[in-house]
């Protein structure tokens, strides 16, 4: 037998040449669905104990420990496990072709369904070749297997799929097909991964209030001006008289969104007495000094269940205006500094009915780092500011010290474009590369937490 292992971005190809006398391939649909299940189980008795799973690979325990301290870590409860999720099995399916110029890559240019609208998102996968026959296990663990190897390597630049905490539901898709349209047969694997406690359309929503916190007068550029009553065109010309030039950015806080999701699925009068903000927040645990709530019920016409996310935003810049000064809307309250959105979609005949509830808080936290609150996008519409369906996944950010140039980490964007970090104090180089391989240099001073959109359409060729 003869192994040739060629890589792609997220996934691999193996090519194995098994020479055996058995009858043609063929896998029944029922056959199928319970190798995904058996994607979905192996991957999940790696989590339960990585450490002794990758012993039986070869690895030594102990070294594993020394050079990757945040698997021991995680080792000593394990991984969540991950959930099977229809949404994901039927993603996996639709994606379950190797494109080896595009990898992974997921086309995040477009309006979000409901279906996908999970913030975090991860896919990996491998192909394995054979000839006359494998059995679909045997390949099962053969590219499981490769997939957790190229995760324990302590050089990995990647983002990591298997050992990774982010995650706990997924799909998986299995299939067999003909290699680059010849007569190799294969079996495709694809693994799709997502975490169910954010979902997309909530990080789109606060990416534009923050853009808008940046830089105040960008609010003009989600709203069609020519469209507004005259009183809401005067207030937009004399609201920001009130205002700062620039705001902190909101940083995504659960409990804020389980509170604002509380709220939006509490009946009217079934509390009994009507609790503030703050004080369903403290019901989740939240630790803050103060929590202030805006509501929101729009309705839209039906697009195949899309999520109208700008559609919203516009509504509730929109119901902003209503407030002269704008500095006394919480969207522009300058002492909070955490946010969630609640969103609560009801799918009519003809119409959605939108219903979204915007919770800020006031956080009392310990950590004197300041943070970067981070998007990488390209500006699609050249509008010149983040609009939904723009964010770039799975976009490396490289972030060295500005007086040395030294690397200091590596962070990967999520599926909403987002990334974030926390440093001392001083002044810091931010480098982006495009796919044609153009780097991009940013210098940043950190001495507040601040808010930073990057364009890389922006960028030279």
């Amino acid at each position: 037998m003869k192994t040739i292992v060629r890589n792609i971005p997220g996934f691999f190809i193996f090519i194995l040449l098994v020479f055996l006398s058995l009858p043609a391939l063929s896998i029944a649909l029922d056959e199928v669905s319970a190798d995904e299940e058996y994607i979905i189980e192996l991957v999940n008795e790696i989590r339960r104990d990585p450490l002794t799973y990758a012993k039986t690979l070869g690895f030594d325990r102990q070294t594993l420990r020394d050079e990757l301290p945040w698997l021991d870590a995680a080792a000593q409860t394990g991984f969540l496990p991950l959930t099977k999720e229809d949404s994901l099995f039927s993603r996996a399916h639709d994606n379950n072709l190797i494109d080896d110029d595009n990898g992974s890559a997921v086309d995040s240019h477009a309006q979000v369904a409901p279906e996908d609208d999970y913030m975090i998102m991860g896919e990996t996968g491998g192909v394995i070749s054979f000839f006359n026959f494998m059995a679909p296990k045997d390949a099962i663990k053969i590219v499981v297997d490769n997939l957790f190897k190229n995760e324990l390597d302590p050089g990995r630049t990647e983002p990591r799929y298997i050992c990774s905490v982010e995650y706990d539901i997924a799909g998986a898709s299995f299939r067999s097909g003909l290699l680059d349209d010849s007569a190799q047969r294969a079996y495709f694997i694809t693994l799709t991964l997502a975490s169910s406690s954010l979902i997309k359309s909530q990080i789109q929503m606060l990416h534009v209030i923050n853009q808008i916190r940046k830089e105040p007068i960008t609010l003009q550029k989600y709203l069609a001006v020519n469209t507004l009553s005259d009183s809401m065109l005067m207030n937009f010309f004399t609201g920001f008289s009130g205002l700062k030039e620039s705001y902190s950015p909101l940083f995504y806080q659960q409990i804020l969104s389980d509170s604002a999701n509380l709220y939006l699925n509490t009946p009217t009068g079934d509390s009994g007495e009507e609790q503030t903000p703050f004080e369903r927040a403290e019901i989740f645990g939240y630790e803050g000094s103060d929590v202030k709530e805006t509501f929101m019920r729009s309705r839209y016409d039906r697009r195949e269940d899309v999520v109208p996310v700008l559609e919203i935003i516009e509504d509730i810049l929109l119901n902003a205006l209503e407030f002269i000064p704008l500095s006394s809307n919480i969207l522009f309250s300058e002492a909070m500094d955490e946010a969630g959105i609640g969103l609560r979609f009801i799918y009519r005949e003809k119409t959605i009915v939108a219903d979204s509830a915007i919770d800020v808080g006031q956080a009392n936290s310990l950590d004197d780092q300041p943070a970067i609150y981070g998007i990488v996008y390209s500006d699609y519409d050249k509008n010149g500011v983040y609009t939904p369906g723009e964010e770039i996944q799975g976009h490396q950010v490289s972030i060295y010290h500005g007086s040395d140039g030294s690397l200091l980490q590596n962070v990967f964007t999520d599926y909403a474009g987002y990334f974030s970090v926390s440093l001392p104090m001083d002044t810091y180089k931010i480098e982006i590369t495009k796919e044609s391989g153009y780097v991009k240099q940013i210098n940043h001073q950190m001495f507040e937490n601040s808010f930073l959109a990057i364009d890389i359409s922006s960028f030279e060729q």
